[in-house]
């Protein structure tokens, strides 16, 4: 089985840091932020591929510059629906995926841009690490990447 990091941005490849040795080896694929560069980034791969989501995510109340393992993610908008549930490998915390910067939320959980897609392109070992870059707001998110 191949095996890859995902990360949306190059300066997320500095999380690595803060992940367990025997990851940090693997391929890195940036892919852009947001659901159309994930897809497309992402398309070619076997789906059969275990795929480490690691990036920065915001949160209204969890510890901002803490890396947290998600358990699971969907997407975050308004809509009268359902939207679907991805159940990941391991983790503590669920994490929303919205395509745009989300600035109000419940707590405890985290918000990003990628995850939800990267699941929903059906790959079965999918698991991710966010770090808390900001309390939803996108200075703070801006000072934090300094």
């Amino acid at each position: 089985m191949n095996q890859y990091i995902v990360v949306a941005t190059p300066d997320e490849i500095r999380l690595l840091e803060h992940l367990p040795e025997i990851i940090r080896h693997l391929p890195i694929i940036v892919t852009g932020v947001g659901g159309t560069n994930v897809i497309t980034a992402l398309d070619k791969l076997s789906r059969d591929s275990e795929i480490i989501n690691v990036g920065y995510a915001g949160s209204v109340d969890l510890k901002k510059g803490e890396i947290y393992q998600v358990r699971e993610c969907r997407l975050h908008h308004k809509v009268p629906f359902s939207e679907n549930t991805y159940i990941l490998r391991q983790g503590q915390v669920p994490c929303y995926t919205s395509t745009d910067f989300v600035t109000e939320g419940p707590s405890g959980v985290l918000f990003d841009m990628e995850l939800a897609f990267i699941c929903a392109m059906g790959f079965k070992y999918v698991l991710s690490y966010k770090m808390v870059s900001d309390h939803c707001n996108l200075e703070e998110y801006e000072q934090f990447k300094k």
